[in-house]
């Protein structure tokens, strides 16, 4: 019995700890945003068109290595789409802008990429098929200064309500305790 009231002690000073309660509050702040961008993931169904800002890897000119990101509804059949086994090129497209390309999955007749492209503010994430000549967008995902702002609101009430209902439940427990 003793034991037991002497961790309800300490959970009784956590519970009531503003530095625990900072803590949790930055952990979740910087965990919830990146949370709520992926629970918005897009993911399209057979011939269903994708946002303007779907974008897809096309090279660059003559140099095989460079690449260069386009809307998915500009893409024509003369595109030539870019495929690249070797390595992960990222590529500034600005001062505070990159573009990135992953070849996700290789096989023959399939191909499977995806492109991330950052800016100050946004950051879009593409996935699409290549079968031949043919594009099929996969999966989209945006993270920008809305999941940043939703995220820090739901962290400062999901903290409240944690740190509110501990409280009350481990006060009743030492209260219980103590007679």
């Amino acid at each position: 019995m003793q034991r037991m009231i002497s961790y309800l002690t300490m959970l009784y000073k956590i519970i009531h700890s503003k530095i625990i309660f900072g803590a949790i509050l930055l952990l979740c702040m910087f965990t919830f945003p990146r949370l709520i961008s992926w629970a918005n993931i897009k993911t399209f169904k057979s011939g269903e068109a994708p946002p303007n800002n779907f974008l897809v890897a096309v090279s660059d000119g003559n140099n095989s290595q460079l690449f260069k990101l386009i809307p998915f509804g500009k893409i024509s059949r003369d595109s030539n789409l870019y495929i690249n086994k070797e390595g992960v090129p990222t590529i500034q497209v600005g001062e505070f802008s990159s573009a990135t390309y992953h070849l996700i999955e290789w096989s023959n007749d399939r191909k499977i990429i995806e492109t991330i492209s950052s800016d100050d503010d946004y950051t879009f994430t593409s996935k699409y098929e290549i079968r031949g000549a043919n594009v099929t967008p996969l999966t989209f995902k945006v993270f920008g200064p809305g999941h940043m702002f939703q995220g820090v609101i739901v962290a400062i009430i999901f903290c409240y309500l944690l740190f509110y209902f501990l409280r009350r439940h481990i006060n009743g427990i030492s209260k219980t305790c103590a007679r």
